[in-house]
C-alpha cells in the first residue's frame, strides 16, 4: 500500500517562498533575459513592467518567510487564501499567454508551476489540515 506523503503549511510556505524569490529577484535584475525565456520582445516598458511584477514576487516570498512559523491556524489561513488568489491569477494569465501566443511553449512552465501552488493552497483551504501533494 502507497503511504501517503504529507506536505505542512511551513513547507508550503517555504516553497513558495524560494520559487518567489529565485523568479522574482530574476524578474528585477535580469529582465531582458527572463522576456526573451518567453519569447516576449523587449522594450524599456515591457522591461520595468517585468521588474515591478518581480518586486511583487519577491514581496510575496518575503511574506511567505514571515509567516512560516506562525502557529496561528487562522493567520496562515488566510495567507494561504491570498496567496492561492496570488497563484490563480497567475496561472491565469499565463495560460491566457500560452493559449494566444504571446508567450512561447516555456510559458507552460508558469501554468505548471501556478497549477502547483493552487492545487496545494485549495487543499489546504478544504481540508484544514496538513496538505497533501498530488
Amino acid at each position: 500500500m502507497l503511504k501517503k506523503t504529507v506536505m505542512k503549511t511551513k513547507t508550503l510556505f517555504i516553497l513558495n517562498g524560494l520559487v518567489g524569490t529565485f523568479s522574482g529577484l530574476g524578474y528585477v535584475f535580469m529582465p531582458e533575459l527572463q522576456m526573451e525565456m518567453y519569447g516576449v520582445q523587449s522594450s524599456e516598458s515591457g522591461m520595468l513592467f517585468m521588474q515591478t511584477a518581480g518586486a511583487a514576487h519577491v514581496g510575496f516570498a518575503l511574506l511567505c518567510f514571515a509567516v512560516m512559523n506562525i502557529t496561528d491556524s487562522a493567520s496562515t489561513k488566510m495567507v494561504s487564501i491570498g496567496m492561492m488568489g496570488a497563484w490563480i491569477t497567475t496561472t491565469a494569465i499565463s495560460l491566457y499567454g500560452v493559449l494566444t501566443g504571446g508567450l512561447n511553449s516555456f510559458g507552460w512552465s508558469g501554468v505548471v508551476i501556478g497549477l502547483f501552488f493552487v492545487v496545494m493552497y485549495g487543499m489546504k483551504k478544504f481540508k484544514d489540515k496538513n496538505v497533501s501533494t498530488l
